[in-house]
């Protein structure tokens, strides 16, 4: 039997990343999945919708999100530390408590004026980075 997309993940970076580069052509989805405590080390989600999904306390150092879909995805306490944004939608993504560095948002592209409200101890970016 074919392992789940999402079982590939729970099985970590290496063995994702090694069936997206076999398998080139799958886009799953992977929204509102639950990410919560994984090491994504590295880990390639690029073009993958995450929107709504759940990434509390997970380690994504290194991890490649370009051009995704993460309207509504949770980052709180997560350590993002080299993380490739670029062209990602982030609307509504929520990061609380985090470590955050080494972001990588080249060639900016933002609907109108991208705002960062705080409400709560949460910041919740509005718009496409």
């Amino acid at each position: 039997m074919t392992p789940s997309p999402l079982q590939l993940i729970y099985r970590g970076s290496a063995t994702w990343n090694h069936w997206r580069q076999k398998d080139s052509v799958a886009v799953p989805s992977l929204a509102e999945a639950n990410l919560a405590n994984l090491n994504l080390r590295g880990i390639n989600l690029a073009g993958i919708d995450l929107s709504h999904a759940h990434f509390n306390h997970s380690r994504l150092v290194g991890a490649n999100l370009r051009d995704g879909n993460l309207t509504g995805t949770d980052f709180s306490h997560c350590q993002l530390v080299d993380i490739d944004f670029s062209h990602s939608k982030l609307v509504n993504a929520q990061f609380f408590k985090l470590i955050f560095r080494g972001l990588n948002s080249a060639r900016p592209n933002y609907w109108g004026q991208t705002s960062r409200k705080r409400t709560s101890g949460k910041w919740i970016l509005k718009g496409l980075i």
